[in-house]
């Protein structure tokens, strides 16, 4: 069936589908991989595991959590948020070439432009600060850690 899945939310075996999603976020971080570990969790927290009355999300889920903290903890809990975060930064400025353009000599006669650039690394940067913060929240890291 083409698209049968498009409008399901919920996993139809909770367990397996969020122990695969555990073991994809984890295997992500055992290869020190930010980037795959960054994308796995999202993917995760897209599936809901609908189980005997849980709807909560795969991200929640103590199985998923437990295995992205489990990992986590082996890579090292700070180089793994620190990778996560300038990964993310990374990623967010590849997408634009104002940053490298406002460095340019044509650019910096233009008004304005070394200015732009600054305020949209500030704005990734807090964005990215914001993201990371979510992800760990939503994977239960402890505030004090």
């Amino acid at each position: 069936r083409a698209g049968a899945l498009r409008g399901e939310r919920a996993l139809r075996r909770p367990d397996l589908g969020t122990e695969c999603l555990a073991r994809l976020v984890a295997g992500a971080v055992d290869a020190r991989d930010a980037h795959a570990a960054a994308q796995a969790v999202q993917l995760a927290a897209t599936f809901r595991t609908g189980g005997d009355g849980d709807d909560a999300s795969v991200v929640e889920s103590a199985i998923f959590r437990d295995a992205a903290r489990t990992a986590i903890k082996r890579a090292g809990r700070d180089a793994f948020w620190d990778g996560q975060l300038l990964e993310g930064v990374a990623t967010e400025l590849r997408l634009t070439r104002l940053f490298e353009d406002a460095w340019d000599d044509d650019a910096r006669t233009q008004p304005g432009a070394v200015s732009d650039a600054v305020d949209h690394v500030h704005t990734v940067l807090f964005n990215r600060l914001l993201a990371t913060v979510h992800t760990m929240k939503l994977l239960g890291e402890d505030e004090d850690a």
